[in-house]
């Protein structure tokens, strides 16, 4: 079985049969579903996804741009509410020489420069009580054509235990989505 990914449409094709497993057996991995996907057409601040299901873990992809330089910002639901205080720890660093490179944050998933068109993926296990992530953004920064990749990876302080993941936000440091696809995937295992 083979699984392609449109990054135009964020759409998943699959080839040979059967239902997509992760780790090439129904005991290795798990089934990826599709929760929901929302098209961005107008200046919007956030995309939410609050109906997310019981998954081990979660899986977002976007193809978006922005109105600038922007830099993605992704929250949780945690049993309903909303996290937008300094409960994460994140390393982030980025494929290009910089003092930028390779800096810790505590307020969401920050990376270390703005991409006007970009087209990335966000995932998170769903195990409690503190979640690893893993964020990776594509695109093309400022108006200058330079190409980047930025790569985000920690988990919640060991200070916080998430009660119940209930959903995902995606934001921005400023500014507002002016168009764009935004899919969620969950992955059972």
């Amino acid at each position: 079985m083979s699984i392609t990914i449109n990054h135009q449409t964020n759409d998943l094709s699959i080839a040979g049969g059967g239902a997509p497993t992760l780790g090439g057996s129904a005991a290795g991995g798990g089934a990826l579903n599709l929760i929901n996907t929302t098209t961005v057409t107008s200046s919007v601040t956030s995309v939410d996804f609050t109906s997310i299901g019981s998954y081990d873990r979660y899986v977002l992809k976007w193809d978006a741009t922005m109105d600038g330089a922007k830099v993605p910002n992704i929250q949780i639901y945690d049993n309903g509410t909303l996290l937008t205080s300094s409960n994460y720890s994140f390393l982030r660093s980025k494929m290009v020489s910089g003092s930028a490179s390779y800096q810790t944050t505590y307020t969401g998933v920050i990376a270390t420069s703005g991409l006007v068109t970009q087209i990335g993926t966000f995932e998170i296990a769903g195990t409690e009580p503190r979640l690893p992530y893993h964020l990776v953004v594509g695109g093309f920064t400022g108006t200058s054509d330079t190409a980047e990749t930025m790569f985000t990876s920690g988990g919640m302080k060991s200070t916080y235990s998430v009660t119940s993941l209930t959903g995902l936000r995606f934001t921005l440091t400023s500014g507002a989505i002016l168009t764009g696809r935004f899919s969620l995937y969950g992955l059972s295992q």
